[in-house]
């Protein structure tokens, strides 16, 4: 027969168990969301690169004509 003690325990346990899973995946998602912030970034950075490139023309070939 079970204490009512040995009930609390076991569900503090398992109370901290949850806990702990959840403080552990938090971590993850917090690590896997930091690592597109800063992949957003780099691409953002890269667009801006892009954008503010110097574009130059030339002529590739000249067409003359006369009206007569």
């Amino acid at each position: 027969m079970s204490s009512p003690m040995t009930g609390k325990l076991t569900i503090q346990r398992a109370k901290q168990k949850a806990e702990k899973k959840r403080d552990e995946d938090w971590r993850a998602y917090d690590g896997e969301a930091k690592e597109i912030e800063e992949r957003k970034e780099l691409l953002l950075d890269r667009v801006a690169e892009q954008l503010t490139q110097d574009t130059e023309t030339s002529d590739l070939f000249t067409i003359t004509f006369e009206i007569i």
